[in-house]
Order: structure tokens, then C-alpha cells, then sequence
């Protein structure tokens, strides 16, 4: 049986000797420029098909001040100079791990998004926050596999990245192979990034901006990319053995109890449905079923004719949508669905998450309580009778 990769041995020679940036140059308007992320996606995504689409994003500043419209992103293109010098520009650049089809909107235009709706492939799976730093989630001694490339994306804090040699073009594996690959693989209790087919990866040449590196080092933190080897190239089946997973979808939040009742006003993912837009009728009380909040479905693309009724929300955490094309569909995925279509950050879920916990924690001391108080009267006119 061949030997486990050690990450740490090979990261840590690596980083004695420098990073290993495949620094390309071109000419263009400005004169000599950095084009590394050109080079990075014509080598990641070499398997591209034509009519697939690369998706790219660009943004200056703090990430997490950035408005959701910013997050869009675009098809990448030959002519697309923000590839070029991100580094230098001060831009915190990124890219999408599947490739897009352009499709009928319903509106009788053809259009390509970073949408399920427009999924082509898959032709990475990564893992974000790998390392001891402070905002790193998963020890380095988890990495089973050897990485086609790993980048620093915050002290300490890292991106790896394995290239898929045959892209997956079914998007259940490809949910699945992250989803298993973070809680069985590596064993995370809570997912350290988003991980549906169309998340966004750092590109190497860039910054990571966000304020709390900023303040703490004066300026943004510089990509670092420390490990390149294109030519290590997978088939999804390498990383299910070499991590032992089993593909299944992996329920990392609590069945709904029932039994808890709690408030519309009380329920932190209704107050964000609501803000969002998305709550398109009344809270409709079904009895020990529960009250649910009528919202249109993130997922609404791939509805027949693009209908946005038949689904629902129920107050206190849950999910359904009655759409055949979302019966697969649960609470879990919708939290992933507002991260990607709404760009509801991971700190804002887990925040509302840990809302919704400590109210029905509340709700259900309470209800113990007055099934308590309600007994004791019962007995009382049990033996005064």
C-alpha cells in the first residue's frame, strides 16, 4: 500500500525555497504585464470543451463589503486585462470551478450565467482554509492526496486544488464528491467554505483584501502560490479512494423538531427571506406540520417555464419545494443557494444559524415548562374531583 502523502513535508520545503509562481509575461496597451492567471486557467481548464464558458470576478477592496451585484462575475475572455497584473492592481481575483453553457433565459434570449441552470462540468475540486493559521478550519495533516496546486490566500491559511482530468459532467457527483470530500475526507464539522459546483476559487496572482488582513498587516496579503504541478491530473474516482469517501449527501444540520414552535418574527432565516425579496405570500399555519413562509426557489431556473411558486419555507428551519426538479432539495441546500444566488456570507449563516439554535433551545424549555405545569394541574383536579 503506498505511502500517505505528507503535505506538510512538502509544503514546508516549498516554502524554503520560494513559491514557484509560473510567472508569463505578455504586451498589451500598458506594455509588459503579469498574465499568471491567463496561463492558470488555459492549464486548469485544458479539457474545455467549445461553447463551455471559464467565469471570472474581480474585485477591489474588501470582499466582504462588496455589493452583491459585484459578485456576478463574467465569462472570461482573451481581451479581459483585469487577468493581467492582479496582483499589482490590488484586486482580489476569482474564478468559478465549473464551466457554463449559454441557455434560453425563458425570455427568448440565449445567455450564459454562473448558475446549476447553465452547468456544464466540473473541472476542479478544491478545499479552502487548510493550514494552522487563525482563519484556517482544517489541520494540513488531513491532506491524503497530492494537490495540482496550493495557494496562500491569508497567513497561514490555504487553498488546495486538485485538476480534474476527465471534468464531471453530472452535478450530483459533483456536489456530493465535496460535500463527502469535507466531512468524511477531512472530518470538518462545519463546511469551511462554500462547496456547490459553481464556488468561487482565488486566482493566484492577486490579493486577499479583506479589512481584518489589512489592519493586521498594513496593506492586503499577497497570493502566494506555493505548490504547481499542473500535470497532477485526477479522475474524481482518485480522490474517493484516496480519501475513502462514500458518496452520499451529508446532513451536517439537525432534523426539525417539530414539537418547537417558534415566531415568523423570531426566525432569522424568514426576517433574511423576507429582505431578500423572496417571501411571496403569507405564513400558512398547517397545524403539527408546522407554519411555512411561502418563497420563491433559488433554485427557480430549473423549474418548468420558470415557475417560482410550490415552494416553501417552515419557521423554525426547513425546507421543501414541490418542483420535481428539486426534490432532492433540503434547509442545507437552500443556506447554499442564498450564499451563491444572494451572497449571504458563511459568517451571516452560521450567525442565523446559531440564532435559530438558542430560539428553539428557548422555545422548547418553555414548552417543557408548561407541559410540566400542565400536568401538575391535571393531577391536582385529578385527586380534587
Amino acid at each position: 500500500m503506498p505511502s500517505r502523502y505528507d503535505f506538510e513535508a512538502e509544503l514546508g520545503l516549498q516554502k524554503l525555497l520560494g513559491t514557484v509562481d509560473p510567472i508569463i509575461r505578455r504586451v498589451n496597451g500598458s506594455g509588459l504585464v503579469d498574465a499568471t492567471n491567463a496561463f492558470f486557467l488555459k492549464e486548469v481548464f485544458r479539457a474545455k470543451k467549445d461553447g463551455e464558458r471559464i467565469w471570472v470576478n474581480y474585485l477591489k477592496g474588501d470582499p466582504m463589503n462588496a455589493a452583491r451585484a459585484a459578485w456576478s462575475g463574467r465569462p472570461a475572455t482573451t481581451k479581459d486585462h483585469e487577468l493581467y497584473d492582479s496582483a499589482n492592481q490590488g484586486v482580489n481575483p476569482f474564478y468559478a470551478v465549473s464551466t457554463f453553457q449559454p441557455k434560453p433565459d425563458g425570455q427568448g434570449n440565449v445567455s450564459v450565467h454562473r448558475r446549476i441552470a447553465n452547468f456544464s462540468r466540473t473541472h476542479v475540486i478544491g478545499l479552502d482554509d487548510i493550514g494552522l493559521g487563525a482563519s484556517a478550519k482544517i489541520g494540513p495533516d488531513k491532506i491524503a492526496l497530492a494537490p495540482s496546486f496550493v495557494i496562500e490566500t491569508s497567513p497561514d491559511n490555504h487553498q488546495v486544488g486538485y485538476i480534474i482530468d476527465e471534468p464531471i459532467d453530472k452535478r450530483e457527483i459533483a456536489d456530493v464528491l465535496q460535500d463527502a470530500l469535507i466531512h468524511q475526507g477531512l472530518g470538518a464539522e462545519r463546511d469551511p467554505g462554500q462547496k456547490n459546483i459553481t464556488r468561487y476559487l482565488r486566482l493566484p496572482c492577486g490579493v486577499n483584501a479583506k479589512a481584518k488582513y489589512v489592519d493586521q498587516l498594513g496593506g492586503p496579503w499577497r497570493h502566494a502560490l506555493w505548490v504547481w504541478e499542473p500535470s497532477r491530473r485526477y479522475k474524481h474516482t482518485d480522490i474517493i479512494d484516496a480519501y475513502g469517501l462514500k458518496l452520499e449527501r451529508v446532513r451536517v444540520r439537525r432534523d426539525i423538531d417539530t414539537g418547537v414552535r417558534i415566531s415568523v418574527d423570531d426566525d432569522p432565516f424568514a426576517r433574511k427571506l423576507y429582505d431578500l425579496g423572496l417571501v411571496i405570500g403569507p405564513p400558512v399555519d398547517k397545524g403539527a406540520a408546522g407554519t411555512w413562509l411561502p418563497i420563491r426557489c433559488p433554485n427557480v431556473e430549473l423549474h418548468t417555464d420558470q415557475d417560482d411558486t410550490g415552494s416553501a419555507y417552515r419557521i423554525g428551519g426547513g425546507y421543501k419545494c414541490h418542483h420535481g426538479t428539486c426534490e432532492h432539495v433540503r434547509f442545507d441546500d437552500l443556506q447554499s443557494y442564498l450564499a451563491l444566488h444572494f451572497d449571504v456570507s458563511s459568517e451571516e449563516l452560521q450567525d442565523m444559524n446559531d440564532e435559530l439554535s438558542r430560539k428553539r433551545m428557548q422555545e422548547a424549555d418553555t414548552l417543557s415548562e408548561y407541559s410540566k405545569n400542565f400536568i401538575n394541574i391535571m393531577r391536582r383536579q385529578r385527586f380534587e374531583t
